[in-house]
């Protein structure tokens, strides 16, 4: 994969994830905070997914890629689980700007790390993505010759 590809999906991936990060300060400043138990999980997820980006945007690779999947498909599960029941005895109704931004974001974060992931394990050809060189140290993939 040509590096400004690889680099592309990198930065495509942090935004995503600090659009999540936003969008759970947002909801944490407009009142969740009050919220036992989720109000400190949404600023956590916020403080994490700071973090998740700033290491994809800075160093890239497997590990980086994986955290953003984890994270992005955990927020969308509990997400999901305070809208279909009940998460923690909380129960989310509303829908605004806000929550579809968050919605789109995970969903998206999800796609792009895995596109990335994968088209850096079949790159073949060009510089070594930073998953690539990750999955060579770890001999999940055979070095080039």
């Amino acid at each position: 994969m040509p590096p400004a590809v690889d680099r592309s999906l990198r930065i495509a991936a942090g935004a995503l994830i600090l659009i999540q990060a936003a969008t759970h300060v947002q909801r944490w400043l407009a009142g969740y905070r009050a919220i036992d138990i989720v109000g400190p999980l949404f600023l956590l997820n916020a403080v994490l997914a700071v973090v998740v980006a700033v290491v994809l945007l800075v160093r890239g690779g497997l590990g980086s890629a994986l955290a953003g999947v984890v994270l992005s498909f955990s927020t969308l599960l509990a997400f999901a689980l305070s809208r279909r029941a009940s998460l923690f005895g909380f129960t989310e109704t509303r829908w605004d700007t806000t929550a579809v931004v968050a919605l789109l974001a995970e969903v998206l974060a999800v796609l792009v790390l895995l596109g990335w992931a994968t088209l850096a394990t079949r790159s073949g050809t060009g510089p070594a993505t930073t998953i690539e060189r990750d999955l060579r140290r770890l001999g999940l993939v055979a070095s080039r010759t």
